[in-house]
């Protein structure tokens, strides 16, 4: 029970943290949804201004323990959905997008492009919410293992993060040079082809 506990407190505090930021700014990130060319326009855009307060509200109902099945459910289909959009993408060759993860609103415009790390995360994310789905665990406040259990999910979250803020700055995982040798292949592909 309390790795459920941490499991599902670990996917409530990452939508959450993603989530959050969005709200600031619903017509900005209902753009990135937009770029990503998955949904109709319109769809997009109703898309983009509604994912924020959806993210936020499965959120803090996982942390809290609150309608653990039906948040569960929609956290692994939004997470779907999120590995999807940038599956497909990635397999168009489109990398200049905005994430639309954690890093939306960051000042750095380089710094939410996607790559297969974004996919990957997404339905790793969507797996750890699956057990929550399964197994549904009472509310966080009804046990004392229960709250141990979401304790040490803010604490793995907050590792979490912290080990992405110091790849960021070691240079890390994704960075503003992933792909800057792609023009450079495409032209190579285009001469090869004009032989």
């Amino acid at each position: 029970m309390l790795f459920l506990v941490v499991l599902r407190t670990a996917v409530g505090l990452a939508l959450l943290v993603a989530g959050a930021p969005k709200l600031r700014d619903t017509a900005r990130f209902a753009r990135s949804v937009r770029a990503y060319r998955v949904l109709p326009g319109p769809v997009a855009d109703a898309v983009g201004r509604a994912l924020p307060f959806a993210e936020v509200i499965v959120g803090a109902a996982l942390v809290l323990g609150v309608a653990t099945r039906a948040a569960s459910a929609v956290a692994v289909l939004m997470f779907l959905a999120f590995a999807t959009g940038l599956t497909i993408n990635l397999a168009r060759g489109r990398r200049d997008l905005d994430c639309g993860c954690f890093a939306f609103g960051h000042a750095d415009p380089d710094a939410a492009r996607i790559s297969w790390f974004h996919a990957g995360r997404a339905a790793a994310l969507a797996v750890a919410a699956l057990p929550a789905l399964l197994w549904a665990t009472e509310p966080v406040w009804a046990s004392s293992a229960a709250v141990g259990g979401a304790a040490a999910g803010v604490v793995i979250v907050a590792a979490v993060f912290a080990a992405g803020q110091v790849a960021a700055v070691t240079g890390t995982g994704p960075s503003r040079l992933d792909g800057y040798l792609d023009p450079a292949g495409e032209r190579l592909a285009r001469i090869q082809g004009a032989l």
